[in-house]
């Protein structure tokens, strides 16, 4: 199981075994703490045994504490560090720690398994107990190096998948294969498994200041600590430069505290360009380069070929990943280890912490009968959207406070949803009450959508699956938004200071006032990857039948349906492109690992 993801450690492994019981790790030296550590390790008793993926960003904080209460380390490392915090705290020690991390203890005094993620999710960690045993893994197709794993297809899953409508955090594609939920801990004792949710969002917190410029004073002073935790690294450190204003930001701060403490050569940054298509950045990239002094590298986007999906389908046993990430990054993802690159800053997060959501807002001026303040933001937010303002008003503000209990009631009489699939494979899965979503008690429309940004199933798919490529060539991504001060900040901000009728991230743009460039600070809109998606359908079909006979003979789909929309996505169609998508990586999953035997 160590060897089958020895990528994501081209500095060495180590296995501990006693009896039936066993630990594996695969390290990369990303800090200089890191060079220390040897695991699986083993505290002074010989009784408790750990391994580490991660970092942990207060460590100077946490040794303090601990060396206060007489806890002796025997070296500087990280891994050292959570070993300690679980002897002294013991499960309550995940919520002390602040960074990216994925752990797992085995307790000798109690025959347990203690294991627990980060709040975020960033680092992945997945299980499966069977009959008298439990595995845990970095990555899912590690557990079937075991041949006690049973391959049965979990079509809720794949329903979710094809539907375009993933909601599960914890199911997999696999039936008894999971993945541990974003802040949760589990202990495995005795054959059962218990799990828990050791951190949240505080719902009544709330962030007052007297001013715009405090708010976005306060903002900087918290962003820069969370930037300059992730600046300790071993080797080079560059950061993702896109054009956009998260990337940017990231990548003008670490400049800033770099040469604060003395470094003087530029920060690298790396860039993925398009020539000749509407989603090119290329522009607001030089200007941020230029302004910041950075040295940049820019790397052309690869064209879409099945073949690598379908790689990734057989190589990591899951939904191989979106035309929007996965191929179209691996030639900037390739091209960091050439320069001596083994950590890289990124800027996602930053739309989970900064957008705000337009939508809840509508939703809740509606509620509360603000209608002419409703319209106003419905204009403001259709003025760059395909979508009329008053569709709008009806969607976000109307149709969106009927009460549940009223939707169930008219379901039937609604045109029947996902009409490319069987009726009888959504009846069959329960797919309707599957996708239903799980409301927050007591918050506002506001923060149920940013909390459903930051643990969706879509978040959690998406980051395992973005690790999982940059583990592919070796590279640690640390993503400054997705730190958990800095959500907490913004998740206690005022919505006037995230977004107000049509213009979003007001804040980020307040505070990065003279440090971006004025057409970078002053974005309205993203880039679009619509003409990547579109040339990733355009191939389905001319590389491989789609869908595949193997999709066909499940009964999944209506083919008459699925013509139809590939035919919509290859002219553009955004809502059939990212649908079609989802059925292409499902078939391009499912033929490649069992169309052989059909």
């Amino acid at each position: 199981m160590t060897e089958a993801v020895s990528h994501r450690g081209s500095d060495g492994g180590g296995v501990w075994i006693e009896g039936f019981t066993g630990l594996g790790h695969r390290m990369l030296h990303a800090t200089p703490e890191g060079l220390q550590e040897h695991q699986p390790l083993t505290d002074e008793s010989g009784q408790i045994h750990l391994v580490l993926d991660g970092r942990i960003d207060n460590r100077d904080g946490l040794r303090e504490i601990l060396a206060a209460e007489g806890v002796n380390f025997r070296d500087a490392s990280d891994a050292e560090l959570v070993l300690k915090s679980y002897l002294h705290w013991g499960e309550n020690a995940p919520i002390r720690m602040l960074g990216e991390f994925a752990f797992a203890v085995w307790d000798a005094r109690y025959n347990a398994l203690f294991c627990a993620r980060d709040v975020f999710g960033i680092r992945p960690l997945t299980y499966y107990c069977g009959t008298k045993f439990a595995l845990i893994a970095s990555e899912l197709h590690q557990l079937f190096c075991d041949s006690r794993v049973r391959r049965i297809v979990n079509e809720g899953m794949v329903a979710e998948h094809l539907a375009d409508q993933i909601t599960h955090c914890e199911e997999t594609l696999w039936d008894g294969i999971l993945r541990l939920p974003a802040a949760h801990l589990m202990w495995l004792k005795s054959g059962r498994v218990t799990k828990r949710r050791y951190w949240d969002f505080d719902l009544d917190r709330r962030i007052r200041c007297s001013s715009d410029e405090e708010y976005a004073r306060e903002f900087l002073e918290v962003f820069r600590e969370s930037v300059r935790c992730r600046l300790r690294g071993h080797g080079r450190i560059g950061c993702y430069l896109s054009g956009g204003l998260d990337s940017s930001t990231v990548s003008v701060i670490a400049n800033e505290l770099r040469r604060e403490q003395g470094c003087g050569e530029p920060m690298d940054t790396f860039s993925l360009v398009f020539p000749g298509d509407s989603c090119d950045e290329s522009g607001y990239i030089q200007e941020v380069v230029k302004q910041a002094a950075l040295r940049s590298h820019l790397f052309a986007a690869d064209p879409p070929c099945l073949d690598y999906y379908r790689q990734e389908a057989v190589r990591c046993q899951d939904f191989p990943g979106w035309p929007n990430g996965g191929a179209m990054l691996a030639s900037l993802q390739k091209g960091l280890r050439p320069t001596g690159t083994r950590v890289v800053l990124t800027g996602l997060g930053g739309n989970e912490c900064f957008e705000g959501s337009t939508i809840a807002v509508m939703t809740d001026l509606a509620r509360e009968g603000k209608l002419l303040e409703l319209i106003r933001t419905a204009k403001a937010e259709a003025a760059d959207s395909d979508v009329v303002w008053g569709r709008m008003i009806w969607d976000y503000g109307v149709r969106a406070n009927i009460p549940a209990g009223w939707k169930v009631l008219l379901r039937p009489i609604r045109r029947r949803r996902f009409s490319w699939l069987s009726s009888e494979f959504v009846r069959r899965t329960n797919l309707l009450d599957r996708i239903q979503p799980v409301l927050l008690k007591g918050a506002t429309r506001v923060q149920q959508a940013m909390h459903s940004y930051f643990y969706s199933g879509w978040s959690a798919h998406f980051r395992e699956s973005w690790d999982r490529h940059a583990a592919l060539v070796g590279v640690e991504e640390r993503h400054p938004f997705l730190d958990r001060r800095v959500a907490e900040f913004a998740f206690s901000l005022p919505e006037q200071q995230r977004a107000h009728r049509g213009l979003s991230k007001l804040l980020l743009r307040r505070a990065m006032k003279g440090r971006l460039p004025r057409s970078v600070q002053e974005r309205r809109v993203q880039a679009d990857f619509t003409p990547v998606m579109t040339a990733a359908v355009r191939v389905l079909g001319q590389q491989q039948p789609f869908p595949s006979e193997a999709m066909l003979l499940r009964g999944w789909m209506v083919a008459r349906e699925v013509s139809t929309s590939l035919q919509r996505a290859r002219d553009g169609n955004l809502t059939d492109l990212w649908r079609v998508w989802a059925a292409a990586g499902i078939d391009l999953w499912y033929s490649s690992l069992f169309g052989s035997i059909l």
